[in-house]
């Protein structure tokens, strides 16, 4: 047989009941809070680690453009240089020829 519970009986199931409630909404906020942080973090992480990443390219850009500037200038340099030394050496040919023919000239207005 169910006898009828007490008024005060029924108000403190009442409190309990709220306050488990007040708990289980308060967990889910803190829940949601935190997989909203957690997220936030994930993705601060995930952007760091993009930037870090483009920046590494950036510099393999960089210094690839550079590899292949100083390539380009060495090989101008070296065709600056040869081609200075070639028209050196020709010019230094001409004289040494010139300077033989002269001593040829003086040698013969000596003998005459």
């Amino acid at each position: 047989m169910l006898h009828p519970q007490p008024h005060h009986q029924l108000q403190q199931q009442q409190q309990q009941q709220q306050q488990q409630q007040q708990q289980q909404q308060q967990q889910q906020q803190q829940q949601r809070a935190y997989e909203h942080s957690l997220g936030y973090h994930i993705f601060f992480l995930f952007s760091r680690k993009l930037l870090q990443l483009l920046q590494q390219q950036q510099q393999h850009f960089n210094s690839g453009c550079i590899m292949h500037n100083a390539a380009a200038a060495a090989a101008a340099a070296a065709a600056f240089s040869g081609s200075v030394s070639s028209s050196i050496s020709s010019s230094s040919s001409r004289s040494s020829s010139s300077s033989r023919s002269e001593a040829s000239f003086s040698s013969l207005t000596k003998i005459n």
